[in-house]
């Protein structure tokens, strides 16, 4: 702990061991003394943070003084402190053991704000109501300008319906911060529920008199009237609040919503779509407006082209966030629109909102799934471009830039996009990454560089069954770590147990360990996935079986191996020439 935290404890303790002379009438000299010393060294404990030492010092003190008000606030905290280590304590008796301490040294210094604190707090953790409540008036009582306590207390009141005491602390709240129209609203709600409604209705009107500017007024008389369904009442009202704050959406809102309930749905509506269409409006009311059409237009004939039309106003405009064209989106999907229909108004969306991050992704899905690359690649760089900051749009740029064999491209994208560690809270997407890093560079045969990446590839996500595979196929064949090899093959096998490849390259690093049964077995597993073949995996195959002596197997791998690999277009030197050389054994 810093230099003042000692100077502030030691304060403590001197301010402490006043307290407890105090008592000297009624403890012996001795008594006091040993007190006064026992408690200093408690403070040093702890102090230097040595709580058992001090626990252990402060029970000595708690047991010469028990009635003492500092040793119960002590012994209490401390007491919780050392319960809510052990887990065999029942924490709720624990917590009433501090609550019944606090409370004996509440009782013992009535006015110790740092007593009232902590018993509140104890208190209301532990659902305690019954002591809250004049624990708080306490509070305000000793701290008469304390609004966060006179509200909470207010609340209370209003609960427990005490609501001459509720307005006995409006009046202390306004004696020291002044009227507001929050105070005075909260005045009327008292005034109704302690003289009744028409008293509380003419103090409001009252209110309006004097301040006919305060639209705060006029919405309460409105809303009042609303509440009670007498919209006749309510509209005028309305429109007034209206005239002073024509832009304020809750304002709007309300007063559509009002003239919907008074079955003038078409003046209503009229309004709904000037209020989209006026560049004043907020966009919250915009949006809460449209999620209404939406529902409205759903059951009426021609409604989706009249929604649609609703969306291309709103969308002519300056669009502060991305919600409306958010919504404008989802509703294309949710009506099943033709894919070509969305990708065009996905790009008039991005006409008009450069940076919308959903647009470039449901883009990003469609040029995907088509495997269109140079679209993919397209959308990638001008989302980057516009600034929109998504792991994926690298990724995938990469990859379709791999694809079109740009490789040196798609790594200078890779290393850009793992150097941004702000994407490492993708953390599976941000290891792929690393592992294509490492993929390239072994195809550059920079290996050195590559079991870098692949390492930085599994810090971030042990689980990468592609990088584990990989990772151990290449020091296999650089006959390097197969202890390490088999086991990260070992490890991509447990993730995907029926994956051909990875089943290759485990077998492929047990016939590298010279065991060549064990191989067999999982090369066995492997040729069964006829998915994911190659020519390599037969003719590993092969090369397995010809260890174990059976030349009339391995033939017959080979012989696979050479057909595979002419399919594909690859040379079959090797495997010729293995062919060859054995034929004549058999």
């Amino acid at each position: 702990m810093g230099k003042l935290k000692h100077i502030l404890f030691l304060a403590f303790a001197i301010a402490s061991l006043n307290v407890f002379a105090q008592n000297s009438d009624s403890l012996r000299k001795e008594r006091v003394a040993l007190l006064d010393s026992l408690y200093a060294d408690f403070i040093g404990q702890e102090v230097r943070d040595n709580y058992d030492s001090a626990y252990s010092i402060l029970k000595k003190c708690y047991e010469i003084d028990p009635e003492a008000a500092e040793l119960n606030y002590q012994m209490g905290l401390y007491d919780k402190m050392f319960a809510s280590r052990d887990t065999t304590q029942n924490q709720e008796e624990a917590m009433q053991r501090l609550i019944e301490k606090l409370k004996i040294a509440y009782t013992k210094e009535p006015d110790n704000k740092k007593y009232i604190h902590t018993l509140l707090n104890a208190s209301a953790q532990a659902g305690d109501t019954t002591t809250i409540q004049p624990l708080l008036e306490k509070l305000i009582e000793l701290d008469k300008t304390n609004e966060q306590y006179i509200s909470i207390l207010m609340q209370m009141y209003d609960g427990k319906k005490e609501y001459e005491k509720e307005m006995e602390l409006l009046d202390r709240l306004e004696t020291y911060y002044g009227k507001s129209t929050a105070t005075e609203l909260t005045r009327v709600e008292i005034m109704k529920n302690l003289y009744g409604e028409k008293k509380a209705l003419k103090y409001i009107n009252s209110l309006i008199n004097k301040s006919p500017k305060e639209s705060g007024y006029i919405l309460y008389m409105a809303q009042h009237y609303r509440e009670k369904e007498e919209y006749k009442k309510a509209l005028p009202y309305y429109e007034k609040a209206l005239e002073q704050n024509p832009n304020d959406g809750t304002i709007r809102y309300s007063y559509i919503s009002c003239l919907e309930s008074m079955g003038q749905e078409a003046e209503a509506r009229q309004l709904a779509i000037e209020a989209v269409n006026d560049p004043k409006s907020p966009i919250e009311l915009k949006v809460q407006i449209v999620k209404d059409l939406l529902e409205t237009f759903e059951s009426e004939p021609n409604g989706t082209e009249r929604m649609m039309q609703v969306f291309r106003k709103a969308l002519e405009q300056p669009q502060e966030t991305s919600d409306m064209t958010d919504l404008y989106l989802q509703y294309m999907k949710l009506q099943k629109w033709a894919p070509d229909s969305i990708v065009t108004a996905l790009k008039d969306v991005l006409k008009i909102e450069p940076t919308n991050e959903y647009a470039y992704l449901v883009l990003l899905d469609y040029y995907g799934t088509r495997n269109k690359k140079e679209e993919v690649i397209d959308v990638c760089k001008r989302a980057i471009d516009n600034g929109v900051k998504k792991l994926e749009l690298y990724y995938y740029r990469a990859i379709f830039n791999y694809q079109l064999d740009n490789k040196d491209e798609a790594l200078r994208l890779l290393r850009e996009a793992v150097e941004q560690r702000q994407f490492a809270n993708n953390t599976k997407l941000y290891a792929d990454c690393y592992g294509m890093i490492g993929s390239i560079y072994h195809e550059k045969d920079s290996l050195p560089k590559a079991f870098e990446a692949f390492e930085d590839c599994l810090k971030w996500n042990p689980e990468n069954a592609s990088t584990l595979n990989n990772y151990a196929y290449y020091l296999t064949l650089e006959g390097k770590d197969l202890d390490k090899a088999e086991q990260m093959s070992r490890k991509s096998i447990t993730i995907e147990p029926k994956n051909g490849t990875y089943l290759d390259t485990y077998a492929w690093v047990l016939y590298a360990q010279e065991r060549y049964e064990e191989a067999a077995d999982y090369i066995n597993r492997a040729v069964s996935d006829t998915e994911s073949i190659s020519a390599e995996i037969y003719d590993h195959a092969g090369d397995i079986y010809l260890k174990l002596n059976e030349i009339e197997a391995a033939m017959a791998y080979w012989e696979l191996a050479h057909n595979k690999a002419t399919t594909e277009g690859a040379d079959t030197t090797a495997i010729d020439s293995k062919i060859k050389k054995y034929s004549k054994k058999k």
